[in-house]
Order: C-alpha cells, then structure tokens, then sequence
C-alpha cells in the first residue's frame, strides 16, 4: 500500500514506453485530465483499490494502445466514460464499486466487461446498441 492521494496532470509524460502500470491499494481520490497523457504505449492499467468517486469521462483519450483497465473497490457511484479513442480495449473491470448508473461511450463492444457486485439501477441505452 502507498498513500498516493492525487495523480497530478503530466505525471507521466516521459515515460512513453510504459506497457504496463499498476496503482493498485494506493489512497487515489483524484486523477487530473491529462495525468496518463504521455503513456502512450500502456495496454494494461491497474487503477484497483483506491477512492475514486470519479474522473473526466476523457482521461485515457490518449492511452490509444490500451487494452486492459482494471478500477474495482473503488466509490463510484456514476460512472461514466469515454473509450471511443480506446480502439483496442478489450476488457473494463468495474467489480464492488457501488455503481447504480452507467455511461460507457465506445465504439467497439470489449471482449469482458465484469460489472459484479455493484449496485447497478441504470444502464445507458447506446451501452448495447
């Protein structure tokens, strides 16, 4: 466990070879846009653990080679997302947060998407279509 509490915007911009980050069981609340700009190589992202209530719906806009995102036991409640520029994620693992409404805007259906033990009452429409 670290104490990591804010992911500052350019943290990690000079490292571009990055493939693989993993935050887990920190204490993250908040993640600035623009915090995972410069990980242009990252496919596999650990965000587990930690207290995120939310983010920009834009923060892994640049992470174009991403292909794994883990944010389970975290706080959110509404969770809502843009994985439109994300063409190669295939798997989103949402496990025990206390999500009741969803939002996931993407332009391709990921292969896993584990939605378990939330507390899900809304899903958006164009989710499925």
């Amino acid at each position: 466990y670290n104490l990591i509490r804010i992911i500052e915007k350019q943290t990690f911009n000079n490292l571009n070879k990055l493939e693989k980050l993993d935050l887990n069981s920190n204490n993250i609340k908040e993640i600035e846009n623009g915090s995972f700009d410069g990980l242009i190589n990252l496919n596999d992202l650990n965000l587990n653990r930690n207290k995120l209530k939310n983010f920009d719906r834009n923060l892994f806009d640049k992470l174009k080679m991403l292909s794994n995102l883990k944010i389970s036991e975290n706080l959110f409640e509404n969770f809502i997302a843009n994985f439109s520029f994300n063409k190669r994620l295939k798997s989103l693992i949402l496990i025990k947060n206390r999500i009741k409404e969803i939002e996931i805007y993407s332009e391709d259906i990921f292969d896993e998407l584990n939605l378990f033990n939330n507390n899900l009452i809304y899903i958006d429409d164009l989710f499925f279509s």
